[in-house]
């Protein structure tokens, strides 16, 4: 499994020449006005924070009071944003869980299986200091859960446990503690997120071929 690429992998390698230009546009703009050592300390903070954001989240689906979540200051912002969606979250059936794709040899690791309102999701959760009202604003966002969901409802240790998943949400917590937006997906914009997947997953193993010489033999 370890041999699999992650899904983050698959994404970042086959991104967009626009979205990688974005990227370094933006990371010539933050060196620029951090400097090379500070935007490493802030990546490295963002990291920090992002680690932190998910222990507590999944604490508190797991049952801890919340008196006894060691909430980090960076991270009360997030904390508080996150209280619009909270209550609404019910019947958690599997927290920060690994998975793989034994026929599309992809893996990763997803945040939550529960309900939202009655309805089950593959639950992705985030952090951001924009708001992202949009699902376009979430960039590979929605790929990166469809490719979960498609690895979940392939893994009989899932599917006998709570069936087959055919809805998606990304849940956008905000620093300054505005209220969360939740992105959810129904089953035919996670059909159609699957598809630009497996694309881009084509795309990595076409890369990764070139890259070592391999070209493909017609039968």
């Amino acid at each position: 499994m370890r041999l699999m690429p992650t899904v983050n992998v698959v994404l970042n390698k086959t991104r967009s020449d626009l979205g990688r230009f974005f990227l370094q546009r933006w990371r010539q703009g933050m060196i620029q006005e951090l400097g090379e050592e500070g935007f490493k300390k802030h990546q490295e903070k963002v990291i920090w924070e992002g680690t932190n954001f998910h222990a507590c989240v999944q604490q508190f689906l797991s049952g801890m009071p919340v008196n006894e979540i060691q909430i980090q200051e960076s991270n009360k912002g997030h904390w508080e944003s996150l209280q619009s969606v909270l209550p609404d979250v019910k019947d958690v059936l599997a927290l920060e869980t690994p998975v793989s794709h034994p026929w599309l040899f992809y893996r990763g690791t997803f945040d939550c299986v529960a309900k939202y309102k009655d309805v089950l999701y593959v639950i992705d959760w985030k952090t951001s200091s924009k708001p992202k009202p949009l699902l376009s604003n979430l960039y590979d966002n929605p790929l990166q859960v469809a490719a979960y969901l498609g690895a979940i409802n392939l893994r009989a240790e899932f599917t006998s446990k709570f069936g087959v998943v055919d809805h998606a949400a990304i849940v956008v917590a905000y620093q300054n503690g505005q209220p969360a937006h939740i992105h959810r997906m129904k089953p035919a914009m996670c059909q159609h997120y699957w598809t630009q997947w497996c694309q881009r997953l084509h795309q990595y193993w076409a890369m990764v071929a070139a890259e070592k010489g391999i070209t493909a033999t017609p039968p």
